[in-house]
């Protein structure tokens, strides 16, 4: 059973989620269209770096000897927003075959449906390990982050080049 403060965590969570991934959505369609290649592909790499910060900082928390739940959510908060935006971030023509310099390999284009549902599973792991967050069990937490992890792995073993 959930004590009423971690309940209250959880609602502030999600609202707040909510509100931001609509906005998100709404926004980056609006500019994805416009955009040259140039700034088309900053704006991805933008959007994934921010989502490997907050991996990162999730990362290094749960490897702290006093991990701080308060940066734990807030990274949260990036992974799942980053998880509904990830899907405009990747228009026809905005790979290989541009002169600008991408990590995003052909079989995104080329393999869309198995592309698309790699992002479906980002997107529900992410959810999933948002729920683990909301509730502060860290061993429930590190379990999740295993998972949402290897879900990360592999979409980047098929669509993206290694560093």
């Amino acid at each position: 059973m959930i004590n009423l403060q971690n309940r209250i965590a959880l609602c502030r969570a999600l609202v707040l989620l909510v509100s931001l991934a609509a906005a998100s959505v709404v926004l980056v369609r609006a500019q994805d269209e416009e955009m040259s290649d140039a700034d088309y592909i900053a704006a991805r790499r933008q959007h994934y770096g921010e989502l490997g910060t907050a991996v990162k900082a999730i990362r290094d928390q749960l490897k702290a000897s006093a991990p701080n739940l308060n940066v734990i959510r807030e990274s949260t908060e990036t992974v799942v927003k980053a998880s509904v935006t990830q899907y405009h971030y990747f228009r026809a023509g905005s790979g290989k075959e541009t002169e600008e310099k991408t990590a995003a390999l052909p079989t995104i284009w080329s393999e869309p449906a198995k592309f698309k549902a790699a992002q479906d599973n980002f997107r529900v792991e992410a959810d999933a390990f948002n729920k683990v967050v909301a509730y502060g069990d860290l061993s429930k937490i590190q379990e999740a982050f295993k998972s949402l992890g290897g879900v990360c792995k592999a979409c980047h073993e098929h669509f993206r080049e290694p560093d």
